[in-house]
């Protein structure tokens, strides 16, 4: 159901080269990504659960001013653009104390990020 609403049903594209990779393509359908990783950091897919203590793992020893980097490293192995990090990390750094939370938001508005959306 999730890969129907995201545009993305295994074997439904008809070219035999596969889903295309460019923003013309896959850049109307961003709400439904927005909404589905919202809904996958929320334990909200039938499923899927990550507790707070999994999110705190990965980001262990991480002091809070250099959570936004970590994140990106978890989610995409370093390839968020250095604005949507900036922008994550101004979002965090709002925050006087690093609570589950926040690191549980945090890795949602990643994955909401504009540079994620072409990982």
């Amino acid at each position: 159901t999730h890969l129907r609403t995201l545009g993305h049903t295994p074997y439904d594209w008809v070219s035999p080269d596969g889903y295309p990779d460019n923003i013309d393509a896959w850049g109307s359908g961003v709400l439904p990504r927005w909404q589905f990783s919202s809904a996958f950091f929320s334990n909200q897919i039938p499923g899927i659960t990550i507790t707070n203590q999994q999110l705190f793992a990965l980001v262990q020893g991480t002091p809070q001013g250099e959570l936004a980097a970590r994140i990106d490293q978890v989610l995409t192995g370093g390839t968020l653009t250095q604005s949507d990090v900036q922008e994550l990390q101004d979002y965090i750094d709002s925050f006087a104390n690093l609570t589950a939370g926040l690191v549980r938001e945090s890795f949602a508005l990643a994955a909401s990020s504009p540079s994620y959306q072409l990982y």
